[in-house]
This record gives C-alpha cells, structure tokens and sequence, in this order.
C-alpha cells in the first residue's frame, strides 16, 4: 500500500468546516456551497507570523505568557484573502473630529453632541 505524498501547502490546510461543522467562508453548518467548496480549494495557507502556530499571540516566543487569542485560524492564514478597505480614515486634525462628529449627530438626530470641535461627545 502506497500513501499519497501531501504538499507542504496542501499539509498546511484546515478543514474547511471547522470542528462544529460550520463552514469558515461563509459561518453556515454543513455547508456544500460551491463557492466555498472553490475558494478553499484554491486556498494556500502559511504559518501566522504573530503566533507560530500556536493559536495566542506570541505563544511561540513566550507559551508561559502567551494568554491573548490569536485572530488566524488555528495558527495559520490564508494568503489569498484580501483585507477589507478601510471603513473611516482617522484624522489628528481636533477641528475634522469635531466636524465629523456633527456630521454623525446630525444623522442620528443628537444635534449639538459634539459641536464643540473638539471631537469629543457631550
């Protein structure tokens, strides 16, 4: 009997359901989507740098202290998701906080909450 020879991309795959059989693309139980069924066949997954496997954040350089989970996927990350754009992009500027702010009470019905420019909410 032969056993076949994995790769070391195809060795570094999860599963694509997780332990609770809930899919890790799209959060569905027993999921047989297509598309999540291509995307983690397509899939090449790397070791996470900010824990080295270990699943906590510098559990690699310090397993004693290591207590914060990490956000990879049982330490390791999918090379071929991209990150989402930024939603806001936060200026130093206390006169945009401020302005910004208004803009955001106004929308909501607090007028005058953060009037004061300084970006702080009353």
């Amino acid at each position: 009997m032969t056993t076949p020879k994995l790769t070391i991309a195809a060795a570094l795959r999860p599963p694509r359901l997780n332990y609770a059989g809930f899919c890790i693309y799209c959060l569905a139980a027993g999921c047989s989507r297509a598309g999540c069924i291509a995307q983690h066949a397509a899939s090449e997954w790397v070791l996470c740098p900010d824990c080295g496997g270990t699943g906590y954040v510098r559990g690699h350089i310090d397993p004693v202290c290591a207590h914060a989970r990490c956000d990879c996927w049982g330490g390791l990350l999918d090379v071929n998701l991209v990150a989402p754009e930024p939603v806001a992009v936060v200026s130093s500027s206390g006169a945009e906080i401020g302005a910004a702010w208004d803009r955001f009470d106004s929308l909501f019905g607090h007028e005058g909450a953060g009037s004061a420019g300084d970006g702080v909410v009353a």
